[in-house]
């Protein structure tokens, strides 16, 4: 007795599972471009915040707004601690002039500046870009429809300035297999006192991604 060879065919229709698998690769790519904007606005946010002045805090403090200033004729009877009087102060008080604005560093060779009036005082303590740093780390998300963070908003609707200069630069990244985000802060010199702004910025990024991630999973379970 011999044996036949046995031959078994079966067909299984997979357009069902190929339709719904190119519809969860659509929606899949659609959900990680939106955690990417998401975690743009996530890092803008947590890299304003810690940018100093009042690093950690959503607002700048009052005090920042303004430089330091000290009475010449205080600081040539000593009165003020740590500051002690140089021949230069007192040959602008001996010229007539009352105050001395420091931290003036800005167009100047010298970290101070000198004056006569009350008037003249208030507009050399004033910081008119105060906030500049922190509100250029999103101050245009909305190019790549992210919403700009209120930790920034706030400081631009304080200030014609930051309304008006522009450093920032966002670029939304969405081609091939590549999905993100470039965001750049053109501030002069932002490197050299933003870096933990930045690393704080990359913490928030990491939690924020890391539950999205899991959410897009838990959606596609049941594919």
């Amino acid at each position: 007795m011999t044996m036949k060879d046995i031959k078994v065919k079966f067909n299984y229709d997979t357009s069902d599972f190929e339709q719904k698998a190119k519809e969860a690769a659509k929606e899949i790519r659609e959900d990680t471009l939106e955690t990417v904007k998401y975690c743009a606005k996530v890092f803008a946010n947590a890299a304003a915040k810690y940018t100093p002045p009042s690093i950690g805090k959503s607002s700048i403090e009052k005090k920042y707004y303004e430089r330091p200033y000290l009475v010449l004729i205080r600081l040539l009877r000593g009165g003020y601690g740590k500051y002690k009087a140089t021949e230069e102060d007192r040959e602008q008080f001996n010229n007539g002039m009352v105050y001395k604005v420091l931290d003036t560093r800005k167009g100047r060779s010298t970290t101070f500046a000198y004056c006569k009036t009350k008037g003249q005082l208030k507009q050399l303590r004033r910081i008119a870009n105060r906030g500049l740093s922190r509100v250029m780390w999103g101050k245009n998300l909305e190019d790549i429809n992210v919403n700009v963070p209120a930790v920034i908003t706030r400081l631009i609707g304080k200030s014609q300035n930051l309304e008006r200069l522009d450093f920032n630069e966002n670029k939304l990244i969405n081609d091939g297999d590549a999905v993100g985000v470039e965001i750049e802060n053109k501030v002069a010199n932002v490197e050299r006192y933003a870096r933990f702004a930045e690393k704080k910025g990359y913490d928030k990024v990491r939690s924020a991604l890391a539950v999205r991630l899991r959410i897009i999973a838990e959606k596609q379970k049941n594919l």
